[in-house]
């Protein structure tokens, strides 16, 4: 991952998306400390998917936070619809930006816009789900 950032530095995007946990599903703090240092300042930081296994959300959020990551990419769990009041407390509860990703599909996307603003789309992009 290291190496990795040098030539991300080298040719200066505007974000990357990373997510590190530890084995009890816990944000590791300490690599992403290193991340964070060897990153040029001016690249923003999405975590990803990853943050959906975290057990204790609104902690991870605040050590995200002070970890200086700009955006979360999450579903809140197994089940966008299941995770909607958790995805709006998210959005609610830190200038970090939601990014709500992973089972959104034209039959639910209006209903997810209400709890974040920000959505990624993968299947509800491909012609036929395919």
């Amino acid at each position: 991952m290291l190496s990795d950032i040098e030539f991300i530095n080298s040719v200066k995007p505007n974000a990357i998306v990373i997510g590190i946990l530890k084995e009890d599903k816990s944000i590791d703090i300490e690599r992403m400390k290193i991340v964070k240092e060897k990153l040029d300042s001016k690249i923003k930081i999405t975590f990803h998917k990853a943050f959906d296994e975290v057990l204790d959300k609104i902690e991870g959020l605040k050590i995200l936070k002070e970890l200086g990551v700009s955006t979360i990419l999450t579903s809140g769990g197994a089940n966008i619809l299941e995770n909607l009041k958790l995805l709006n407390e998210l959005s609610n509860l830190s200038d970090i930006e939601i990014l709500a990703g992973g089972g959104i599909n034209s039959n639910n996307i209006d209903l997810v816009k209400q709890s974040v603003e920000s959505i990624h789309v993968g299947t509800l992009a491909r012609v036929k789900n395919s």
